[in-house]
């Protein structure tokens, strides 16, 4: 459980009209040892139910908790700990981060905290500025 996936993966796992569909399917099915965060569970929710965002087939609360559930049956979920807000707190200020970045960093907090080295994400240049990680794009 090196791995992160971010919650762009998640999302297009569950979007069959997304041209990432493909890609992201072949990356949850690949055995790695990959994790999510809460988070990653609390984005994707958002989107996958959102019908401004997920035009082809919006999600019932329902059918949007069953995908995740099966989601999180195969992939280990991290929550954070009391001390996840220190390692947060330390990146916000050594990186200068502002507004919605506070996203990001929170989850390299995470991943800091429970020995996770690498993020999966779409968004690599979101998280390129943490020299702690390692981020690959899978659609690359």
């Amino acid at each position: 459980m090196n791995t992160l996936l971010d919650s762009n993966i998640l999302i297009y796992s569950l979007n069959k009209g997304s041209q990432y569909y493909g890609k992201a399917t072949k990356v949850l099915s690949s055995g790695k040892g990959f994790c999510i965060a809460e988070q990653n569970i609390v984005e994707t929710y958002r989107v996958i139910t959102s019908d401004k965002q997920f035009t082809d087939q919006v999600y019932t609360p329902s059918k949007a908790w069953k995908q995740l559930n099966i989601i999180t049956k195969n992939v280990p979920v991290l929550f954070k700990y009391e001390t996840t807000v220190e390692i947060l707190q330390d990146l916000v200020l050594r990186y200068k981060l502002v507004s919605y970045q506070i996203y990001d960093a929170s989850l390299v907090a995470l991943m800091l905290e429970n020995g996770v080295s690498e993020i999966y994400t779409h968004n690599d240049k979101d998280f390129r500025r943490f020299k702690e990680i390692k981020v690959t794009n899978p659609f690359k």
